[in-house]
């Protein structure tokens, strides 16, 4: 049984979440909430935020959405930890 758990949060992690609004996306997320493990879903809804925070201080809440949608969870926590290297990286490079 608990194989068969956790090959679920794998697949799931890997399966894209697709959503027609905002509203559907945090109805999806409430869902994941309970068949994720609990550090996937943090780091989950972790890069969301992040992502979310960036392209909204660039008025892009609608480009947003778009570049998530059909993202799995492990596509979406790579594109935040790509954004935040790239981000740090720039900033350094000011400094």
């Amino acid at each position: 049984m608990t194989v068969v758990v956790a090959c679920s949060h794998v697949n799931l992690m890997e399966e894209p979440i697709n959503f027609e609004n905002p509203t559907e996306l945090y109805r999806l997320l409430e869902d994941y909430k309970s068949r994720l493990s609990s550090q996937n879903y943090i780091d989950l809804t972790d890069a969301i935020g992040y992502l979310k925070t960036v392209d909204t201080k660039n008025y892009k809440l609608e480009s947003y959405y778009q570049s998530i949608n059909n993202k799995s969870p492990i596509e979406i926590i790579k594109m935040a930890e790509l954004t935040q290297t790239k981000s740090m990286s720039f900033r350094s490079q000011r400094e």
